[in-house]
């Protein structure tokens, strides 16, 4: 089963997931995966753990998965241990759930869980990330790989607009750049930010300020 939420558009084909997609996947993710523990792990991308050491992956050998978070457009499986691997699909990656099926093309970690389960992290153009993180804590800014990132858009709009409303108001870059900067908003990409500002009648040049 390939676990994944791709937007696609009038002539673009597959685009990058960005939050609702991202989302979408962290809860098919949960469904699947959470009790079960990991057996083993193969790292098969020189590319895609380019931050840290494997060392801590191995220390998940057997170790209960948790809960899969999501901050921004990362995901994490969070562990009994309280590490975590976070991902993020980049342009082409995506996520595989199979019971042992023939690996698939392009396959650059994979996850084998006590239950059969065999989760692949497959990304053609290695564009995507893993980052092992010793300590992940449910409350941001979860983990230093990313104390940078901004609010998360799926917070109530109350908490969404005390934390922006200051900075965007003074703000004299254009109104798109400022939204898709993800240490302001985490999670909005170029497709939605476009829907957006087109549905409240901005242009996306439109100084913040203004």
């Amino acid at each position: 089963m390939r676990i994944t939420a791709s937007q696609t558009g009038p002539g673009h084909g597959q685009l990058v997931p960005e939050l609702p997609e991202v989302e979408t996947i962290r809860r098919q993710l949960e469904a699947k995966i959470v009790g079960d523990s990991v057996e083993s792990v193969a790292l098969l991308g020189s590319r895609v753990l380019r931050r840290g050491s494997t060392d801590g992956l191995q220390r998940w050998i057997p170790e209960r998965v948790v809960g899969v978070d999501r901050v921004g457009k990362f995901l994490a499986i969070r562990m009994l241990n309280g590490s975590a691997l976070v991902m993020h699909l980049g342009m082409s990656g995506h996520l595989r759930l199979s019971t042992g099926e023939r690996r698939a093309m392009h396959t650059q970690c994979s996850l084998t869980l006590a239950s059969g389960q065999v989760l692949d992290f497959v990304d053609p153009r290695t564009f995507g990330e893993l980052i092992y993180v010793a300590a992940w804590s449910l409350d941001p800014p979860h983990a230093d790989v990313l104390s940078h990132i901004g609010v998360d858009l799926l917070m109530d709009a109350a908490t969404v607009l005390d934390r922006v409303s200051a900075r965007f108001s003074q703000a004299r870059r254009p109104v798109k750049a400022f939204i898709m900067d993800q240490r302001m908003m985490a999670g909005l990409g170029n497709m939605y930010a476009d829907e957006a500002l087109y549905r409240a009648g901005i242009h996306p040049e439109e100084p913040c300020a203004r």
